[in-house]
Parts: structure tokens; C-alpha cells; sequence
């Protein structure tokens, strides 16, 4: 467990400056700095002084991006060079770099270096040739042989796994090769420590959020980042707001969960009015590539900062998937009715694929989850889809061989921690989707059939949610919250983190949400744990008692 989380330091007040200089600035305008080593203490066991290898700051660089390069962290570098504030380094700054192994930023061998530190848990089996057809992925070879896309990296020395090409020969299995061991090998949920962790919403005041992720005491923090927001113009990223944020929660030790959403209209260009008045923006882009493109520049710009991405979110809901071409079409009664509204024709397995190789591509130590899926028993297939229905395809699929977890969502209604389903007295008893036990208890089921025995499960969003002090009064569709108070909603979140951490499968409970009301979010408010008059609800304290006793557990 990691140690308790230290406060914020006050440089953080200093106005956030970026460190992205044009590439014209001439040598005079460039800003160095001297670097002074504070003197070594006394010792009697070194023989010789440690070598630091110099760097010089170039435009662009963050300490993020450096760190990573290599292969320490930003707070190394901090401390050896004496930097108050992180986001502070300037072109042409000379900096200590601590004697590690560096590695080459962006190179084309990083996936090549991922498979072949691979531990098959077998030998690899017989293998024959196979010519590349225009079109094909590792994914959608993977899938045709049966096999898992390691075992296919295992099989080639790939320089480039992104670039296939038609007529190329690569080996693969002469059969078909379950994954189960080589999936076991390498999502081995018991190599994990069990954590807490909150969900923000980013505002303003960075240097409060920051405190209050302290108070907490959570091992995670996340956030959710919009695709559209960041790269607007294609090709174009602005991280001005995030930045400062990511930097402020960094800097407290707290581990870092972005989740991914949302294609700009540029992605989309088939987009209708009537789908950007729903504001679908969760529809996934035309061309996956731009996804992975995108997640790529994320995980670059963040690399060392950020521990782990989760790759979009409840694409099981068509207000998450859905269709761009959907419009609207007036039936002789006069009536505007959809056409055409159900799930985008693109497979969420594929925008998946495309979200772990940015991430790896960029940073191999990230964490890459599954989007968590809406809990639900509606399938149509055009409004919402089966969650276990949707997860048995997706692990059928391959989602095992690109991922390192599953992302789970849940809602305890007005449900116990503890119960069981299903009570047929309320609309919000009767399926086994409105328990938090029989939802942990799904997935588990659902991954020991199909070769995950050993993958983690992520709660990445867990709630109950309380009209006391919100918004607004729910409707009658959200009349559950009506049977929480503030101090039932305390004690369910903390008893069903507690039982996530006796599973021994669950690596991660993220709670929803700290501040929803603060930002005027109506729907999200109710599972607040801060009130809308900025009052701390019971759960508050409540989470950071829990975090606290398991800190002093763990250090006894």
C-alpha cells in the first residue's frame, strides 16, 4: 500500500506556465539556469560518486515526458535538480538525470519490447505462415486463428505492430492456442494491492482538490478527459486545463485513472444536427485510427503522470454508441421520430484495440481497463444492450489480449452492499443488475468461463446516491435515491469497498464522485460526497476513516 498521501506544496499558487516554447526562439531568448547540486551527506560505504547524466530541456519537454524517457519519476528529478514547481522548466535548462537505464522516447520498438519480455506460461506451439490480407490487424488475426494477439507478438519480431501490410508473412499458431495461460501470465490479479479511489470533476480551484484528495487518504483519483475538448482541431491538443490539475494531483502521490470519451465532429463527419442535439459526443469516431492517434499523444504527453486509462465509457447504451447517420423524420401524423438511432456500425472491440496500442505505444507501464459497462437486462440491441451480454461478446472477442483489467460499473440503487436479488416489491429490486454483490458476483462468473480466471476487475464507478441537499428532487425514473439518507450512503460506499477488498479479484474501487454538485452537474450530484451547499456529506469522512485504518494496517 502506498504510504498516506502529503499535502499539496504552496508553489502550486505560482501561475501554471507551460513549458511549450515555438520551435523559432532564437539561442539569446533561450533561458538557462545553473544547475547546484546540494552537497552529498557524509558516508563511510561509498567508494566512488555517483554519475548523473546531463539533459538539456528542449521545446516541448515536460518533466513528465523526460521522466519517462528515462525511466524515473518526475519527483527524482525534482529533488536532484531542486525544482520547487514541476510545471517550471524552461528551454535549455540543464538537468541532473538519476542513474537509471534510459530507454528511447517514442520509439518504434516499444511494442517489439512488450512482447519479447513476455512470459509464456508454455512453449510456444507449432506455427505455420500467413500472408497479411489488406485489412487485417493482429485483432482480427488473432480472432480468425483463435489464438491471442501476445502469442502472435511472441511468434514475429514485429519492428512495428501498426504496420501491417498486404502480402506480408508472419507466423502463426498451426491451430488454434487458448489464451488462458498466456492471459494468466500477464493479468494476474493476485500481483495487484487493493485501492480506493474518488472521482473528480476538475475545476478552478486546483490547489483545493488537491487537499482534498489528501484528506481522503484514496490511492486513485479520476478524471474524465473528453476527446473533442482536447483535440478540437485535428491534430491540434490543447492540455491547458488539465495540466495544471494532473501536475497538483501528481504531486500528492495519488495514482491517476483518465477515462476516455467522446469524438470531435471532425472524427465524425457523417454527424447529424439530430445527434448533436441529443449531444451524443460519446459516438466513436469514423476511422479508429484517429483514436488511437489520439490516445497515443495522451499517454505521450502524460507518460510517468498517469497510471492507467479506461477506454470509453458504457458503449453498451446507445447514447454512448450511437449511430452519427441517426435522424429525425416526421411520420403523417406530424410526429419528429429517429431513424436509423440505434448502436454506431463500428464494434467497440475495435475502438478498444486501437485505445491500447496508443496507450502502449507510448507509455508501457499505463494501465489499459475496459470501458466499465452500464449495468443493465435491457437488450434491444437499439437503446441498450445486456451488460453480460455485451461482456461475453467482448471477451469472446479478444478484449482479454488487449487490456490489462475490466472496467465494472455499479449502482446500488436503494439496495444494501449486502443483499441479495431479487425482492420483486419495487421497480428497482427485481434484477440482478440493481445489487453490487450479484454484479461482482456476474463478472466473476462470466471471465472464470472464458480464460480470465486471473484478470482484475476495476470498479471504476461505484454509487448510491442521496437527494438530501442536491440539486433537485429525482424523478420518478431516479426514485431510488429517495430510499438513501447522507449516512446510508456513507455506510454503503465504505462496506462495499471493504467487501471489493476481501474478493481478492477487485484491485480498485473508484467511488462517484467528489464534487458534482460544486460544478451544478444535476445527475451526478446526488452521489456527491460533497453537498451543493460545499458541505462534506457523512461519506466524506466516512471514506477517509477507511483509508486511514487501512493505512495504519497496513504500516503495523
Amino acid at each position: 500500500m502506498r504510504p498516506f498521501r502529503f499535502a499539496i506544496v504552496a508553489a502550486l499558487l505560482i501561475l501554471y506556465v507551460t513549458v511549450t516554447v515555438a520551435q523559432e526562439i532564437t539561442p539569446e531568448a533561450e533561458i538557462t539556469e545553473e544547475v547546484v547540486l546540494p552537497p552529498a551527506e557524509a558516508t563511510e560505504d561509498i567508494s566512488e560518486p555517483l554519475v548523473y547524466e546531463s539533459y538539456t530541456v528542449r521545446p516541448g519537454d515536460t518533466l513528465g515526458r523526460i521522466a519517462s524517457e528515462y525511466r524515473v519519476s518526475v519527483r527524482d528529478i525534482s529533488d536532484l535538480n531542486d525544482i520547487a514547481n514541476p510545471s517550471l522548466i524552461r528551454v535549455g535548462q540543464q538537468l541532473r538525470i538519476p542513474p537509471h537505464s534510459p530507454v528511447v522516447a517514442n520509439s518504434n520498438n516499444s511494442q517489439n519490447t512488450t512482447a519479447n519480455s513476455l512470459s509464456i506460461a508454455t512453449p510456444l506451439p507449432p506455427s505455420t505462415m500467413y500472408i497479411v490480407q489488406e485489412g487485417d490487424t493482429l485483432l482480427s488475426i488473432a480472432r480468425q486463428r483463435g489464438t491471442s494477439i501476445r502469442l502472435l507478438e511472441a511468434l514475429n519480431d514485429f519492428s512495428d505492430t501498426r504496420q501491417l501490410y498486404s502480402g506480408q508473412q508472419i507466423r502463426v499458431p498451426s491451430s488454434g492456442t487458448p489464451r488462458a495461460n498466456i492471459v494468466a501470465e500477464n493479468n494476474n490479479f493476485n500481483n495487484t494491492m487493493f485501492g480506493t479511489g474518488i472521482e473528480i470533476y476538475p475545476t478552478g480551484d486546483v490547489l483545493r482538490l488537491s487537499n482534498q484528495i489528501t484528506e481522503l487518504g484514496v490511492d486513485w483519483v479520476k478524471i474524465t478527459v473528453n476527446w473533442g475538448e482536447i483535440e478540437a482541431t485535428q491534430g491540434i491538443y490543447d492540455f491547458s486545463q488539465l495540466d495544471p490539475l494532473i501536475i497538483a494531483l501528481d504531486l500528492t502521490g495519488v495514482d491517476i485513472l483518465l477515462t476516455l470519451i467522446g469524438s470531435p465532429d471532425w472524427a465524425r463527419p457523417d454527424v447529424t444536427d439530430y445527434v448533436k442535439g441529443l449531444q451524443a459526443f460519446y459516438g466513436p469516431p469514423q476511422n479508429v485510427s484517429d483514436f488511437e492517434t489520439f490516445a497515443n499523444a495522451i499517454a505521450t504527453h502524460y507518460a510517468g503522470d498517469v497510471d492507467a486509462y479506461e477506454i470509453w465509457e458504457a458503449p453498451n447504451l446507445r447514447r454512448n454508441w450511437i449511430n452519427p447517420a441517426a435522424e429525425l423524420t416526421t411520420d403523417t401524423n406530424g410526429n419528429r421520430l429517429p431513424v436509423n438511432a440505434g448502436f454506431a456500425p463500428i464494434m467497440y472491440i475495435e475502438l478498444l484495440d486501437a485505445g491500447y496500442r496508443g496507450v502502449k505505444d507510448a507509455d508501457e507501464n499505463a494501465k489499459v481497463l475496459t470501458a466499465g459497462l452500464a449495468p443493465t437486462g435491457l437488450n434491444d440491441f437499439y437503446n441498450a444492450i445486456d451488460t453480460y451480454v455485451f461482456l461475453e461478446a467482448l471477451l469472446e472477442q479478444g478484449a482479454l489480449d488487449i487490456s490489462d483489467a475490466i472496467g465494472v460499473h455499479i449502482d446500488g440503487y436503494g439496495n444494501t452492499p449486502d443483499a441479495i436479488c431479487c425482492n420483486n416489491s419495487g421497480n428497482f429490486t427485481n434484477s440482478y443488475y440493481f445489487y453490487f454483490q450479484n454484479v461482482l458476483d456476474g463478472y466473476r462468473a462470466i471471465l472464470d468461463r472464458n480464460d480470465g480466471r486471473n484478470v482484475a476487475l476495476w470498479v471504476t464507478e461505484l454509487g448510491w446516491g442521496t437527494p438530501v441537499n442536491s440539486l433537485s428532487q429525482p424523478s420518478t425514473s431516479f426514485s431510488y435515491f429517495n430510499e438513501n439518507t447522507p449516512v446510508e450512503q456513507a455506510d454503503y460506499l465504505v462496506s462495499s469497498m471493504a467487501m471489493a477488498e476481501t474478493t481478492g479479484y477487485v484491485s480498485a474501487t473508484i467511488v462517484n464522485n467528489l464534487n458534482a454538485c460544486i460544478i451544478q452537474e444535476t445527475s451526478a450530484c446526488y452521489y456527491s460526497i460533497i453537498d451543493s451547499s460545499g458541505s462534506n456529506r457523512p461519506a466524506y469522512g466516512a471514506i477517509s476513516d477507511y483509508n486511514l485504518i487501512r493505512l495504519d494496517e497496513a504500516t503495523d
